[in-house]
């Protein structure tokens, strides 16, 4: 059964939503190349550097940033990138280093987890003078690539490296039985739903949680209620469910409960109609 969610619950997702932010730092100056150099291949990278699902922060903010912490902005350690990036609320950091070699350029960039502190994804090129700022494009669009989100899908820093939709499917209740019909793997198992509860910090907004991984991104989840097996609704804005594709025994199956006072994983009927959250592994 189709169901309405207001404008006013509508417009505070999307208030309360954000998508992970990340900070590319001047490269490192290495052997032979000038702070014109620098300058020119850190704007021209910055300004391709556009990964789905993330947004920038600008940089005048990392530049106050490193100038608080006292960090030489063209010879940034990555432990200091990594750093500066937790102060900015920065999910990822970017850094890199050029140097010249008989009058060929050399531009290596590392993508760091701030969570972690672990190397995510790291690139290189090579160019001559002539072919500066297109190389540079090319590094900074296939760099983008790698960390893109999918559309639609956020990335909590969780350790099984599950993506979590942003909204649910349809708003529409569904049996369990015609969930994993329409949906399959795409439901949260039962320990996907126990690292989401377990890990990251719940936080009651009125109709629903606001939860927030390790890495700072923020899911929303609404209370939407459930449909009984006799096909009445209830408890719409106060209750949530959600439909997990585990099931707990023949004619029951689990799923994630939420009222104002908790998020715990229950197991149920599965003629029950609850709301489904996607789910995609990185």
């Amino acid at each position: 059964m189709k169901r309405l969610v207001s404008i006013s619950v509508i417009c505070l997702m999307a208030l309360t939503m954000h998508a992970q932010r990340y900070a590319v730092m001047d490269f490192n100056a290495g052997a032979g190349v000038s702070q014109l150099d620098i300058d020119g291949i850190s704007a021209i990278f910055a300004t391709y550097f556009t990964p789905d699902g993330y947004t920038a922060v600008d940089h005048l903010t990392i530049d106050q940033a490193l100038e608080t912490e006292g960090y030489n902005r063209n010879h940034i350690t990555p432990g200091e990138a990594v750093k500066v990036g937790e102060k900015l609320n920065a999910s990822k950091v970017v850094i890199g280093e050029v140097k010249m070699v008989k009058k060929i350029y050399h531009v290596k960039v590392a993508i760091l987890d701030t969570k972690t502190g672990d190397m995510r994804f790291e690139s290189e090129t090579s160019f001559d003078a002539a072919g500066y700022r297109t190389s540079v494009e090319e590094l900074a669009l296939r760099l983008s690539k790698n960390i893109a989100l999918p559309k639609g899908y956020i990335d909590l820093g969780l350790p099984s490296g599950t993506l979590w939709k942003e909204e649910n499917e349809d708003n529409q209740f569904y049996s369990y039985e015609a969930i994993v019909a329409k949906y399959g793997n795409a439901l949260p198992t039962k320990e996907q739903f126990d690292e989401l509860r377990q890990l990251c910090t719940w936080t009651w907004i009125g109709f629903g949680y606001k939860v927030v991984g390790p890495n700072g991104a923020v899911l929303i989840m609404p209370s939407s209620g459930y449909q009984h097996c006799d096909g009445t609704i209830h408890y719409e804005g106060a209750y949530g469910n959600y439909w997990s594709s585990t099931l707990e025994k023949e004619d029951n199956a689990w799923f994630l409960y939420l009222d104002l006072e908790e998020a715990r994983v229950y197991s149920g009927e599965n003629c029950n109609g609850r709301s489904a959250r996607l789910v995609m592994k990185q």
